[in-house]
C-alpha cells in the first residue's frame, strides 16, 4: 500500500497515529523514527529526541507493544511464538507469554449475530442461552446454553466487524513491511517480514471462518470418538455457520487453571494423557493440536483431557506422515545418517548442500543430547536443534514439520511444570517401538508394496503420454533449431549486405574527401579541370550510383 493510498483511508491513519504512540511509550521510538513515520505524529510528540533512540531488549519491549495494540497483533504475536522457522528464538520466547484476553461485547450483539447468521430465532434453537460469556478472546466470545433436546452446548460468537478490523490491521502490517524493506534492508535479508504477513493473512482468513474450525474439531472428534483418555467435543452442523459455531460443552477445568490454583491433582496422569494424545495425533492420525499451551487444555474430573481452541491445527498426508514418523524414529534412537535421509527426504534440500558436512555438523550438534542417560534427554531442545541446523543449512522445512518441532516443545514444557521427573523421550520410545513393530507387520509391508504398485502402474499408464509429450517438445525444439537456423543466416546474409554497404559509403566518402584536397594542388588538365580531382569524383559518384540501385532493387 503506497502513502496516496494511505491517506486516503482516514481510519487507518487513525490506526497508524495509535501504533506509532505505543512504539514510543515502549521506548521503541527508533522504528518511528527510522521508518520516516513521525510526521504522522503531533509536533509536541517529536521534540524529546531521547524518544526515539535506539534501545536494548527488544523483543520484550515488541511482545508489549503487540499486548497493548491487542486483537490482530496479539493473534500475530501467537502465531509467531510457535514458528521457530520465522523469527529469532528471543522473539519467540517474548511472544509466547501473550494472552488474548479481551473483554466481552453486549449480549444483544451476540444475540442479533447469532439470529442473522442462523436465519432463527434464539427462542426455536435453544432451550436456554447464557447472556454472560464464559470465555472472551479477540476474535469471538463463547456462551453456554442448552438445545431444545436438552444437550448442553457452548456456543461461539465471532465479534461484530471483526473481520474489517483485522483487515485495517493486516493493511497496516504491510505498510510497515513495505517501510522496513526500504529502510532496513540488512534486516530484511535475515527476516522475510513479508511472508510473515502473507502467511498471517492467510491464518486469519481461515480463522475467520468458523466453518474451518468447525471441520478440525469433528476431524478430531472422529479420530478420538468412544476414548476415555482424550475427549473432543462434538459440533452440531445444523446450527453452525461462518460466524456461529455450536459445539458439545464438556465439564471440567483449563489445566491452566489448574496449574495456578497449586491444588492436589494427579499431575503425572494428566502429563501422560496429554503426551499420549499428542503422539497418536501427530503419528497415528496425522492431524495434531498445533497450540497445546495449558489454555487449551481441560482436564476431566477422571483425570482424561479434552482439547479446546481448534485454530491452528497441523495436517500430514500419507506420504509427509511417513517421512516425519522416519525423522522421529531416527531422533529418538540418535541415528545420525536416518535423520539426515529423513530430512532429505522431507523435500527439505537444496541441491547445493553437501551431505557429508551437514551429517558431520549434525554429529558434531547433537552429540550432547545423546552423551547422556536417556531420562535425560530433553526432546524439545533437542528437536528445536535439528531445526536450527537445517535453517544455517539452507534447508526449507514444510511448515506442519515446524509446527510440529513446536508442539513437541510445547507439550514437553506442559508434561515437565506436571511432573518435573517426566521425559518425553522416555515416555516415546514404547510408541516409537509400536511404530517401528507396525512398519514391520505384514499388513504394513503389503500396504506399502501396494501403494508402491499403484504408483508403479500410475507411472507405466502414464509413460506414453509423457514419451508424446516429449516427443512432441523434441519436435517442437527441431523447429525451433531449423528457424533459428534460417534466422542467423538470414542475419548473415544482411550483415553482408550491410557490410558491403558501410565499405561503399567509406569508399565514396574517401573518394569525395580526397578529390577535394588535392583539387587546389598541381595537376593535369583534363576537360579545363584536374584530372585527378575529377575522376576521384566520377568513381565517388559511380559507386553513390551502385549504392543507390542495391537498395532500390531490395525495396521492390
Amino acid at each position: 500500500m503506497s502513502f496516496a493510498d494511505f491517506d486516503r483511508k482516514l481510519k487507518d491513519v487513525g490506526r497508524l497515529k495509535q501504533i506509532l504512540e505505543v512504539l514510543i511509550k515502549n521506548e521503541l521510538g527508533f522504528f518511528v523514527e527510522t521508518l520516516r513515520l513521525k510526521k504522522f505524529l503531533p509536533l509536541s510528540r517529536t521534540i524529546d529526541s531521547s524518544k526515539f533512540i535506539h534501545k536494548d531488549t527488544q523483543p520484550y519491549r515488541m511482545a508489549k507493544v503487540f499486548e497493548d495494540l491487542g486483537g490482530t497483533f496479539v493473534k500475530l504475536g501467537q502465531l509467531l511464538s510457535i514458528r521457530p522457522d520465522l523469527v529469532p528464538k528471543e522473539y519467540q520466547e517474548a511472544f509466547a507469554s501473550l494472552q488474548d484476553q479481551v473483554p466481552s461485547f453486549p449480549y444483544p450483539k451476540a444475540r442479533a449475530i447469532v439470529e442473522k447468521e442462523t436465519r432463527k430465532k434464539l427462542n426455536e434453537i435453544f432451550l436456554r442461552f447464557d447472556p454472560v460469556p464464559i470465555a472472551a478472546a479477540s476474535i469471538g466470545q463463547v456462551h453456554s446454553g442448552k438445545l431444545k433436546n436438552g444437550t448442553k452446548v457452548a456456543i461461539k460468537v465471532q465479534r461484530p466487524d471483526i473481520d474489517k478490523i483485522f483487515k485495517t490491521d493486516i493493511d497496516m502490517m504491510y505498510l510497515f513491511v513495505h517501510l522496513f524493506q526500504r529502510y532496513h534492508k540488512e534486516e530484511s535479508e535475515i527476516v522475510n517480514f513479508k511472508e510473515i504477513v502473507e502467511e498471517f493473512e492467510d491464518y486469519t482468513t481461515k480463522e475467520l471462518n468458523y466453518v474451518n474450525e468447525a471441520k478440525n474439531i469433528e476431524a478430531f472428534h472422529k479420530n478420538f470418538e468412544g476414548r476415555t483418555s482424550t475427549k473432543v467435543p462434538k459440533v452440531f452442523w445444523e446450527h453452525t455457520t461462518e460466524k456461529v459455531l455450536v459445539m458439545e460443552y464438556i465439564e471440567g477445568r483449563k489445566l491452566s487453571e489448574l496449574i495456578k490454583n497449586k491444588k492436589p491433582f494427579n499431575r503425572k496422569l494428566i502429563a501422560r494423557n496429554i503426551v499420549d494424545s499428542i503422539l497418536e495425533q501427530v503419528f497415528v492420525h496425522g492431524v495434531f493440536h498445533a497450540d497445546p499451551h495449558p489454555g487449551n487444555v481441560l482436564v476431566l474430573p477422571n483425570y482424561a483431557i479434552a482439547w479446546l481452541d481448534f485454530g491452528i491445527v497441523g495436517y500430514f498426508d500419507e506420504e509427509l506422515k511417513e517421512k516425519v514418523t522416519d525423522v522421529f524414529i531416527a531422533t529418538i534412537k540418535g541415528d545420525i545418517d536416518m535423520l539426515a535421509r529423513g530430512l532429505i527426504n522431507l523435500g527439505a534440500i537444496d541441491d547445493g548442500i553437501d551431505m557429508e558436512i551437514f551429517k558431520g555438523d549434525l554429529q558434531k550438534n547433537l552429540a550432547k543430547f545423546y552423551g547422556v542417560p536417556v531420562k535425560q534427554i530433553n526432546i524439545g531442545n533437542l528437536l528445536q536443534e535439528i531445526m536450527n541446523l537445517a535453517k544455517k543449512h539452507g534447508m526449507k522445512l514444510p511448515n506442519n514439520f515446524v509446527l510440529l518441532g513446536k508442539t513437541i516443545v510445547t507439550t514437553q514444557g506442559i508434561a515437565s511444570e506436571l511432573d518435573p521427573t517426566f521425559n518425553l523421550v522416555s515416555a516415546a520410545q514404547p510408541f516409537v517401538e509400536g511404530l517401528i513393530k507396525r512398519r514391520s507387520s505384514p499388513r504394513f509391508l503389503i500396504g506399502r508394496a501396494f501403494k508402491s504398485a499403484q504408483q508403479f502402474k500410475q507411472f507405466i499408464s502414464s509413460m506414453p503420454k509423457q514419451a508424446t509429450e516429449l516427443m512432441q517438445r523434441m519436435r517442437q525444439t527441431e523447429k525451433l533449431g531449423e528457424k533459428i537456423d534460417t534466422d542467423i543466416k538470414t542475419l548473415a546474409v544482411e550483415m553482408d549486405k550491410s557490410s558491403n554497404r558501410i565499405a561503399l559509403g567509406l569508399l565514396i566518402t574517401a573518394f569525395l574527401i580526397s578529390s577535394a584536397l588535392i583539387w587546389s594542388f598541381g595537376q593535369p588538365m583534363l576537360f579545363g579541370l584536374p584530372a585527378f580531382s575529377l575522376i576521384g569524383f566520377a568513381m565517388a559518384f559511380f559507386l553513390l550510383f551502385v549504392l543507390t540501385m542495391s537498395i532500390a532493387r531490395e525495396k521492390l
